[in-house]
C-alpha cells in the first residue's frame, strides 16, 4: 500500500474523511514502506481521536512535519538507537519546579538527567537555574567526541570511533535527505574529517580547522558542579539522588521497561527525593508528566499534569510515543477526552487559542475552520518563541477552567506549582 493510500485510509478511519487534499498531500510524503513510520503514524491518529480532535485540529505546520521531518529521528532510521535530539531551554519550567515545589524543599541536592541527549544543554540548562545543585547528565549515546563539518552539520562518535548519529546544521528535509540518502557515504566522510582532527585536539576541549570542529564533550563541559556519563538506566552505579530527571525517554519504551526503570529509580533515590518522568518540547511546551516521592522506602505517584497548549497542540509533541503503552502519553488522551468533550470548555479554548495564534503569528483557524500556515517571516527560533508564549497564555488564561472541568468529572485536580494542570493519579482515568 502507498503513503498515499495508507492516509486516504487513516483519514476514514479516524478523520471521517475530512482532512483536505494539501494536509493529505504533506502527510504523504512520509516513508510508510517503514513499518516503524507507518506504526507511529496509526498511534499519533488513534491517541488524537481518543482526544476528541477533528481533521481541523491539524495545521499545516503540523502534517509537513508528520510528512518530512519524523521518520529521519525514529530509531528505526538510526538501527535501533534512540537520536540525541535535545535542545537549549527544554526543561526549563522543570527546573523552576525543582527549585520550588509543595513535595520537597529547596535545600540543593543531587540532580540525575538521565537521557540528557546531545549536546547536555538540558543539564547544562539545569547548572545556570540550580547553581548550587550537583548534576550527573548521562545517556547511552553520549559521545567521546563531536565532530562538525563546514556547513555546521555533525556527527557522533563513540570510544571505538563509530558514527552514533548525524544531524544537519538546518534539520529540515533537505537537510536530512542529504546525510541519509547516502548514509554511508556520510559516515565515511565525518569518520575522514574526525581523523584528520584528531591528532591536532590532543589534549584540548574542542579545535576549530577551516570552518571544521572536533569536540570533547567530557573536556568541554563538565565542572565541579556537572558531569557526563556514557550510561543508561540500570547501568549507573550512584545512590543518594535528590531528583531524577527521566524526560523524552520512556516514550520510546513499553510498560515492563517502564516497570523496571521504576524499581531501579526507587533504589537510588534519597528519602524524600523526587521523580519527574515525561515528555516536552521546546521551551517546556506541550508538557505532559508525572511527579513521583520517595516516601517510607516507597515510590509515591503524586501527581500527573500537563501544559494546556496539548489540548490545542501546534506542534507533534502530545502524541509523541514510540510504544502503545507510555503512561503520561495515554492519560493525557484520556484528560483531553474529558476537556475537548466539554462543550463550554472547547468553545473557550477554541477562542482563546486561535487569538493567541493570531496574536503571534502562528497560524489561526480559518473561516472554513481549519488552521492556516503560519507567518512565513519567523525563523525557526522566533517560532518557538511564539509558540513559548501562546503556551504560557494558555496556561494562565484556561488552567483553571480546565480544573473545574476535570473535578466535575470527579478528579482531584489543581493547577501546580508551575501553572500546569494537575490531576491525583487514582486509576479513575483507566
Amino acid at each position: 500500500m502507498s503513503a498515499r493510500q495508507s492516509m486516504e485510509t487513516w483519514n476514514k478511519r479516524y478523520f471521517g474523511g475530512q482532512l483536505p487534499e494539501p494536509i493529505l498531500g504533506m502527510l504523504s510524503a512520509a516513508p510508510i514502506e517503514r513499518t516503524d513510520v507507518a506504526a507511529f503514524f496509526e498511534r499519533y491518529f488513534r491517541l488524537m481521536q481518543r482526544g476528541h480532535f477533528s481533521a481541523r485540529d491539524i495545521s499545516p505546520l503540523q502534517a509537513g512535519v508528520l510528512g518530512t521531518l519524523v521518520a529521519p529521528i525514529l530509531p528505526g532510521a538510526w538501527s535501533g538507537r534512540i537520536p540525541s535530539v535535545t535542545m537549549a531551554g527544554r526543561h526549563a519550567r522543570l527546573d523552576e519546579f525543582v527549585g520550588d515545589n509543595r513535595y520537597r524543599s529547596a535545600d540543593p541536592g543531587l540532580i540525575l538527567d538521565i537521557g540528557c541527549g546531545y549536546p547536555p544543554t538540558t543539564s547544562l540548562d539545569t547548572v545556570a537555574a540550580l547553581p548550587d545543585w550537583q548534576v550527573v547528565a548521562a545517556d547511552p549515546a553520549m559521545p567521546a567526541w563531536v565532530v562538525y563539518d563546514e556547513d555546521g552539520n555533525y556527527a557522533t562518535i563513540d570510544e571505538e570511533r563509530n558514527v552514533l548519529y548525524m544531524q544537519p546544521a538546518l534539520p529540515n528535509m533537505q537537510g536530512w535527505t542529504d546525510i541519509l540518502c547516502h548514509r554511508e557515504g556520510s559516515e565515511d566522510r565525518f569518520l575522514t574529517l574526525f581523523n584528520r582532527l584528531l591528532p591536532a585536539l590532543d589534549s584540548q576541549a574542542e579545535i576549530r580547522i577551516d570552518g571544521t570542529r572536533l569536540v570533547c564533550p567530557h573536556r568541554l563541559y563538565e565542572t565541579e558542579q556537572i558531569s557526563l556519563l556514557q550510561q543508561g538506566i540500570g547501568e549507573i552505579d550512584i545512590d543518594n539522588v535528590d531528583v531524577i530527571r527521566c524526560y523524552n525517554v520512556l516514550v520510546y519504551y513499553d510498560a515492563d521497561f517502564r516497570q523496571q526503570a521504576l524499581e531501579w529509580f526507587e533504589e537510588i533515590l534519597t528519602e524524600g527525593g523526587l521523580l519527574l518522568i515525561g515528555a516536552d518540547w521546546a521551551h517546556t511546551t506541550e508538557c505532559r508528566g508525572s511527579v513521583y516521592q520517595k516516601l517510607d522506602g516507597k515510590l509515591i505517584h503524586q501527581e500527573l499534569a500537563f501544559s494546556v497548549d496539548n489540548l490545542c497542540s501546534f506542534s507533534i509533541f502530545p502524541w509523541y510515543a514510540l510504544v502503545d503503552d507510555d503512561y503520561e502519553t495515554l492519560q493525557l488522551a484520556e484528560v483531553t477526552r474529558i476537556l475537548r468533550g466539554d462543550e463550554a470548555f472547547l468553545g473557550r479554548l477554541d477562542a482563546f487559542g486561535n487569538d493567541q495564534r493570531a496574536r503571534h503569528g502562528l497560524g489561526l483557524r480559518g473561516a472554513d475552520g481549519y488552521y492556516g500556515s503560519p507567518d512565513a517571516s519567523l525563523d525557526p527560533s522566533q517560532l518557538w518563541h511564539a509558540a513559548q508564549l501562546m503556551s504560557r497564555a494558555l496556561d494562565a488564561g484556561l488552567a483553571d477552567a480546565a480544573v473545574a472541568v476535570l473535578q466535575s468529572a470527579g478528579l482531584q485536580a489543581w493547577v501546580n506549582d508551575i501553572g500546569h494542570v494537575a490531576i491525583k493519579p487514582n486509576g479513575t482515568l483507566r
